[in-house]
């Protein structure tokens, strides 16, 4: 070897010798920096011992030019959280950044460790209630999640709920259960992620208690207390169930069932956390509010100072739940009378409400109706007009997010100091007032005006529009209040507007599309496609109501199944109507504007001779009675208090209480007799006695209820007390001066009248009788009855065959009876014939009236196989001038603000039946035969007029023919009968 050789050599060895010696110090630097970032780990809940040895991590990062590297992202991840914790939410939000930005470098936009990131960052914009930017970073975490199918499916469904708690702090309740849904049919293919599960029903039902829908929302909170007893048994996560499902049975009016909840959250509270705990303050909080409920005010005021002192302890003097518990103390306070005590508490927390807090949600809310609520208990509403004035420009100037202004938070802000300037009007009458509790009101009408297409195609539109429905109430209130001081005109059509604009939407809407599809000839490819997708969102509805209502257990299996079925069929609607819009843009246009005729055009295009429209406006505690002839048009406000409102039950129960008992005794026909009397001059005076002057010559009525009075028969309304109670027939009914008859409203019957002809030629009759099981002698020569089983729990029917074929004497038509009566039949053939009866049961959902169904023949082992739900009758495309229903309560459903009487005869006007005749109440067979025999021997087959030209005028001849036989003339038997439509159908 030569020298130079030899020297290369001792040049590499020393290299190499170098090279190990800076490996090992490289490596032994190396792991005291890993070490150190795990210490910041560890010590992340004291934040100057985090950042020390995070900072040593960085420095040695630095030092060895390695700083663009995973640990590096780490570190700043990590002070983000810590920041955040701390409430340094800048500082956070700037750390996160960082660490997005090197493992964007390092791995590329879509490592999931950018994911979890974003999720931290959507959570911090969150606390500061910038909602919109927090539902950006939870869509990019959740998108990037979707990237990693099977692997991160729990991060998706946390990024689900992220959404979900975003939505429900906005408002958006529906929206908030719809990403809850998404969130738990990924849940539910992981049988250990039973906590995660018990969240999302949590969640849901937190949204249906938003909402108002108590039921459900408790039903969902005994679902997740049921999986929680399970896996976490004596946690602080089951005492927060528990807590929950006791603030919604408090808020449902069901203190002693919420009592026994509290105590278990608060005995599991006190063992697992201690007494200093903010959670056990939101125990004595809650037992606060369920104190004040029961009048324990002495109890209310002790538990609530625990709650008061507690969260004072531990949270800023101006957050939000501070403030819940002051306000539920001062409430406390005015109860007691101690007004000066209230007054001098509720200027201080009200000067930290509306200039320290500058966004709205759910907690805000709340303290607003509490604030309110408190300032009437102490006669103090000026002070709330100034602190909500002051507290609106605070939110107009401060928030920022998108969509506030569709938020029903904000609608619901709006409504409030409308309710409170209105209440100032009253008391000192002080016309200003009132046109600024207008003001307020117009501000969210002229909203929805903007937004009403975005508002139409969202998640929540139905709540949305119950809101803002209800402020249209309030605002034709103000109108009408407006009218009464002025008696200028321009309140009066803006009145009726309003009235016309929000009632029975959702069916006017339909009867605008139908026309319009006629008008530019859709392509009935896509017509029908509609209905199947309709038809199809339908069923999953129906299948989710068996699984929430019906059924003792939530499976949540199934109800992610079911979203998920629903959230495909809602998305292949909505491309169909993307595909429609671009082919029709004329049709979206018109779409989009309904016209609604003002109350001069309705008086000009549907008044006959001799015909009057009385339109009822049901209002905060008066009525607004419009009435419209062709010689005037005349508005009237009547006050009503609850006695009045009484008087609709106590006219019903006058009328059905004695023939619907399990017992009838002379005691409740003596009593009924005596209800009924004194209720119907009562009612009489009430509804219309005011407008009798205006009636003159009149000898036909078209009524347009509202409320509670859609379900009045107003032809049993007496103008003066009879002599003889017991002498039905000679009572001075309505019935026997005018010809009525019912609408949904003036511009659904203009609708009708509008209404382009369907192209399907129809037969003439149709008639089902499911329940007939009895004598066949009758029928015995038209049909041959080959199966009379009875159904399960539903007695029979037996006069239903034989008034079904009366009914069809003198037209062409089918009738199925029995077994052969078939919810599998109607449904094929039901959109081919003109008139529809259908004598079966019936069964009315006061709480979901889409879910009211009507019984048909069984045909397989199922419980659900034979009902008809309204929700499925939506759906259908009748060509019917007339669908009669008897022998069920088939006029009887659910109240919707916005679409009045949602039931069984509310779908098939739905449908497309011109007139339906329904009932009030379920009626006596014997007596419905004879009666609706002698309606349809008055509608004239040979006739040169369509079939239901006389609908009006023969069930009104039918019903005076009853009166004759003493032992049919109680109402019971004729004024259940109600025809609802169009009423040019109506004339002669």
């Amino acid at each position: 070897m030569t020298p130079t050789q030899t020297h290369h050599l001792s040049t590499i060895v020393l290299l190499l010798l170098c090279s190990v010696q800076n490996f090992a110090q490289d490596s032994l630097g190396l792991k005291q920096a890993k070490n150190d970032l795990e210490k910041a780990i560890l010590l992340r809940d004291n934040i100057d011992s985090c950042l020390k040895y995070g900072n040593l991590v960085l420095e040695y990062y630095k030092g060895v030019n390695k700083f663009e590297s995973a640990e590096v992202a780490r570190v700043f991840h990590l002070y983000g959280v810590v920041y955040a914790t701390k409430g340094h939410l800048s500082e956070a939000k700037e750390n996160y950044f960082k660490s997005i930005e090197i493992n964007e470098r390092i791995f590329g936009p879509n490592h999931i460790q950018i994911a979890r990131t974003y999720q931290n960052l959507g959570a911090v914009f969150s606390v500061e209630r910038d909602f919109k930017e927090s539902d950006k970073y939870h869509q990019k975490a959740l998108q990037k999640a979707k990237l990693y199918p099977g692997k991160e499916d729990i991060f998706q469904a946390t990024c689900l709920t992220n959404l979900a708690i975003n939505a429900n702090a906005k408002g958006l309740y529906k929206q908030a259960i719809d990403y809850n849904l998404q969130g738990l049919s990924i849940l539910s293919k992981y049988p250990t992620e039973g906590i995660s599960i018990a969240g999302a029903f949590t969640n849901i039902s937190n949204s249906h208690g938003f909402m108002g829908e108590y039921d459900q929302a408790i039903n969902y909170a005994l679902q997740a207390i049921e999986i929680k007893l399970k896996v976490q048994p004596n946690s602080a996560s089951l005492a927060r169930s528990y807590s929950n499902l006791a603030e919604w049975y408090t808020a449902a009016k069901q203190i002693p069932k919420a009592l026994p909840y509290a105590h278990k959250a608060l005995a599991i509270r006190l063992n697992v956390l201690g007494e200093k705990h903010q959670e056990v303050a939101t125990s004595f909080n809650n037992f606060g509010l369920m104190y004040l409920e029961l009048g324990k005010f002495d109890s209310a005021e002790l538990t609530l100072k625990k709650a008061i002192d507690l969260r004072s302890k531990m949270l800023p003097s101006n957050h939000v739940r501070i403030i819940t518990s002051k306000l539920y103390y001062i409430r406390c306070l005015a109860k007691q009378n101690k007004r000066i005590e209230a007054m001098n508490l509720i200027k201080e927390v009200a000067q930290q409400f509306i200039y320290r807090t500058d966004y709205l949600d759910n907690e805000v809310m709340t303290n607003i109706n509490t604030l309110i609520e408190t300032y009437f208990y102490i006669d103090a509403l000026p002070a709330a007009d100034s602190v909500l004035t002051a507290f609106k420009k605070t939110i107009d100037e401060r928030f920022s997010f998108a969509g506030i202004y569709s938020s029903p938070l904000y609608f619901n802000l709006h409504e409030h100091h409308g309710w409170v300037l209105r209440e100032l009007y009253f008391k000192d009458k002080d016309l200003n007032l009132l046109i600024r509790a207008k003001n307020s009101y117009e501000k969210i009408d002229s909203i929805y005006e903007v937004n009403k297409l975005e508002f139409r195609h969202s998640e929540y539109v139905n709540y949305l529009f119950e809101k803002i429905a209800n402020n249209a109430k309030n605002l034709a209130y103000t109108f009408a209040l407006l009218y009464q001081e002025t008696k200028d005109q321009q309140y009066l059509g803006a009145t009726f507007k309003l009235s016309e604009k929000y009632r029975s939407q959702l069916l006017y809407d339909h009867l605008e599309d139908v026309n319009l599809k006629r008008l530019f000839r859709v392509n009935p490819i896509y017509l029908q496609t509609e209905q199947q997708l309709d038809t199809g969102i339908s069923q999953v509805l129906k299948e989710i109501y068996q699984e929430e209502w019906v059924k003792q257990a939530i499976d949540p299996q199934k109800i992610a199944g079911y979203n998920n079925r629903l959230q495909a069929l809602k998305r292949q609607k909505q491309a169909l109507d993307q595909q429609i819009a671009l082919e029709y843009p004329e049709y979206i246009k018109l779409k989009s504007e309904p016209s609604f005729q003002d109350i001069e055009s309705i008086r000009r295009s549907l008044i006959g001779q001799n015909h009057a429209i009385i339109e009822y406006i049901s209002l905060p505690n008066s009525l607004c009675v419009i009435t419209i002839t062709q010689s005037v048009i005349h508005a009237e406000l009547i006050k009503m208090d609850e006695a009045n409102y009484q008087l609709f039950n106590k006219l019903r129960s006058g009328i059905i209480d004695f023939y619907s008992a399990d017992e009838p005794v002379d005691s409740i026909l003596s009593s009924g007799i005596q209800n009924f009397i004194e209720s119907s001059y009562a009612l009489y005076q009430i509804l219309i006695k005011p407008i009798e002057s205006q009636l003159h010559k009149i000898s036909k009525i078209t009524i347009i209820p509202d409320g509670p009075l859609v379900g009045i028969p107003f032809e049993v309304l007496m103008e003066f007390k009879p002599e003889l109670f017991d002498r039905f027939n000679t009572h001075p009914y309505l019935l026997k001066k005018y010809i009525i008859n019912y609408a949904y409203s003036a511009n659904i019957i203009a609708a009708y009248t509008q209404k382009l002809p369907s192209e399907k030629k129809g037969n003439t009759f149709l008639g089902f009788a499911p329940f007939f099981y009895g004598d066949t002698t009758i029928v015995a020569q038209n049909y041959k009855v080959h199966d009379r089983r009875k159904a399960i729990d539903l007695d029979t029917l037996k006069h239903s065959a034989e008034e079904v074929f009366n009914a069809r004497r003198g037209w062409d038509g089918k009738i199925y009876v029995g077994a052969h009566a078939t919810k599998g039949q109607f449904l094929q053939i039901a959109d081919k014939y003109k008139i529809i009866h259908l004598s079966t049961h019936g069964q009315a959902n006061n709480q979901k009236g889409e879910f009211s169904y009507l019984h048909f023949a069984r045909t397989k082992d199922t419980l659900d196989d034979e009902k008809l739900y309204a929700q499925e009758i939506y759906n259908l495309n009748l060509n019917a001038d007339l669908v009669l229903l008897s022998a069920c309560e088939s006029r009887i459903g659910e109240f919707s603000i916005k679409d009045g009487l949602i039931g069984l005869a509310h779908a098939f006007s739905f449908a497309g039946a011109k007139s339906v005749v329904s009932t009030l109440w379920k009626v006596k067979e014997r007596q419905t035969k004879e009666l609706l025999a002698d309606f349809y021997s008055k509608i004239k087959p040979d006739s040169k007029l369509p079939i239901a030209m006389t609908v009006g005028n023969a069930l009104h001849f039918a019903k005076l023919k009853m009166l004759e036989s003493p032992r049919r003339s109680h109402p019971y038997f004729w004024a259940g009968f109600i025809a609802m439509g169009d009423i040019k159908l109506f004339e002669n």
